[in-house]
């Protein structure tokens, strides 16, 4: 895969809370290869505030350089795989059709549904999932009753 500078980086981290905070709230960060913008796609935990929204994206951005204040701070963060431009907008949209629950659920399933959507491979969710419980329909379905 030749990358440009108009392409993106993809990482998956936590936002650091804490160490112990249950359940964690996962954070899909976008970066530009130039470094000049950066998105987070995260799911507020629900049970904070059931009335709020259930998924945000926060865009930076700068001439020189975005502010990636936030991506520096997430916890455990992981590299998932890079994210050409002809397909960031299909990225979003994964994004926004995914129903927002808690936090881990929603950004893995906007995970899978990307690679549903052949933007990213399985192997590449599959090297960043955590250890969760699985529902016995489907093994990439996420069981959010429990």
């Amino acid at each position: 895969m030749t990358l440009t500078a108009d392409d993106y980086k993809i990482h998956i981290g936590i936002v650091d809370k804490g160490p112990h905070l249950d359940p964690a709230e996962y954070v899909v960060s976008l970066h530009k290869l130039d470094r000049t913008v950066c998105h987070l796609f995260f799911a507020p935990p629900s049970r904070k505030d059931p009335s709020g929204p259930r998924v945000k994206a926060l865009e930076t951005w700068g001439r020189n350089e975005a502010n990636h204040r936030h991506c520096a701070n997430l916890r455990d963060k992981k590299f998932v795989a890079y994210l050409r431009y002809r397909d960031f907008r299909l990225f979003c949209k994964c994004f926004e059709s995914v129903e927002g629950f808690e936090s881990q659920f929603t950004i893995f399933r906007f995970l899978w549904r990307c690679v549903d959507e052949h933007i990213l491979r399985e192997e590449d969710v599959w090297n960043v999932m955590p250890n969760f419980e699985f529902g016995p329909e489907s093994r990439r379905y996420i069981d959010c009753s429990r």
